[in-house]
């Protein structure tokens, strides 16, 4: 048994340990990239952190609650690291790109957590349905400040909706992400990054010619 589960405070709880709690977290990521949010069972978890089943229930309720404390800590850290990248001064705005975009690709193309999403996506519950919306959102406002900065750089093309710019931008991150979660892409995520900013901000139809409607004859 873990030293810190058999210390107490005054209410009988254990101190809580952030070590143990991260260890919960690793261990529900890999259970639920293995297997369902339904098929997964909690002494499976435990097991695999090494800890009490008991240990669990002093940091999560139970299954569902630490499902969602494991997304918390995923999304809540990524728009942390988001943010950290959009305000820092050091940093131009095309840079700032390229940073966000390796944030998402770690994220997305983590073959355990990006395995927990699409493994769940059909399984989750309303609550996290709303919670997903809800960190959807945050990042799509990132998204498009970022956009918009670009706009008033000279960066991003002005006669573009962000909302939309900053929607497609989400996906190609995402599609690329699971690429790398499927081993479907062999190359490193520098190089990944480095190629969608290319593919952004140099697009990949010749001028003059992409996407005119031909005529009718």
């Amino acid at each position: 048994m873990l030293k810190e589960e058999g210390t107490r405070t005054q209410h009988g709880q254990p101190v809580q340990g952030e070590e143990t709690k991260e260890r919960l977290l690793q261990a529900a990521a890999e259970v639920f990239a293995e297997k369902s949010f339904h098929a997964a069972t909690i002494s499976e978890i435990t097991k695999r952190a090494g800890v009490a089943k008991g240990t669990l229930y002093w940091y999560f309720p139970g299954k569902e609650a630490l499902f969602i404390g494991l997304m918390e800590e995923v999304f809540s850290t990524l728009l942390q690291r988001g943010m950290k990248i959009k305000d820092d001064p050091q940093l131009s705005t095309g840079e700032k790109f390229h940073w966000i975009i390796l944030e998402y690709l770690r994220v997305f193309g983590d073959s355990h957590l990006g395995k927990v999403i699409l493994n769940n996506i059909r399984e989750f519950t309303t609550e996290f349905h709303y919670k997903l919306q809800q960190w959807g959102k945050e990042f799509y406002r990132l998204n498009r400040v970022l956009f918009e900065k670009g706009v008033t750089e000279g960066l991003v093309r002005s006669d573009w909706d962000s909302r939309q710019i900053a929607t497609a931008f989400a996906g190609i991150v995402m599609e690329f992400g699971k690429m790398h979660m499927l081993g479907e892409n062999y190359s490193p995520l520098e190089e990944t990054a480095d190629f969608i900013c290319h593919l952004l901000f140099e697009g990949i139809g010749a001028r003059e010619k992409a996407c005119k409607p031909g005529r009718n004859q």
